[in-house]
């Protein structure tokens, strides 16, 4: 296979991994609004537009480190801030969701556990996504340009 065969199979399959990883958040999502809504009427008392408000917070906060997160992986920059953050709003929306979700077989683990799934697939888009950025900087940064791995170390990123 040529190099831009290659090319256009690893797009395409970016392209299909951020479908499908745009489509579990918005499901999460969903779940997580019906939780964190519910949690913020009962546990809370919070009427009128603020069960809304708390939902857009924290998983509204979420995605903006995400952002944050993809922003910084493009640059391969440090990220361990917004990852902090990202896991302790998550960690903050699975409890809710846990506590509000209906007395059922497997409701709770359901709801509480739907934002930490999400959560791990965009750590592994997040990974790819890092990788790709690094392998085209590691090639120019190698003497003379040839991509070839010195002697006795590994070719690719640990990991």
């Amino acid at each position: 296979m040529t190099g831009q065969h290659v090319h256009a199979r690893e797009q395409a399959a970016s392209v299909a991994q951020y479908i499908l990883l745009g489509g579990f958040a918005a499901v999460a999502a969903g779940i997580s609004a019906q939780g964190l809504t519910g949690f913020a009427r009962s546990n809370m008392e919070l009427a009128g537009a603020w069960p809304y408000l708390l939902f857009f917070a924290l998983d509204g906060a979420a995605g903006v480190c995400a952002v944050l997160l993809v922003r910084r992986a493009a640059r391969a920059e440090s990220s361990l801030a917004p990852r902090l953050a990202i896991w302790s709003l998550v960690a903050a929306s699975s409890t809710f969701n846990w506590t509000h979700a209906p007395r059922r077989p497997a409701a709770a683990e359901a709801f509480g556990l739907m934002p930490v799934v999400a959560a791990l697939l965009f750590e592994f888009c997040l990974r790819e996504l890092r990788l790709r950025t690094a392998a085209p900087r590691r090639r120019r940064r190698r003497p003379g340009g040839s991509g070839a791995s010195a002697p006795g170390r590994r070719a690719g990123p640990a990991g």
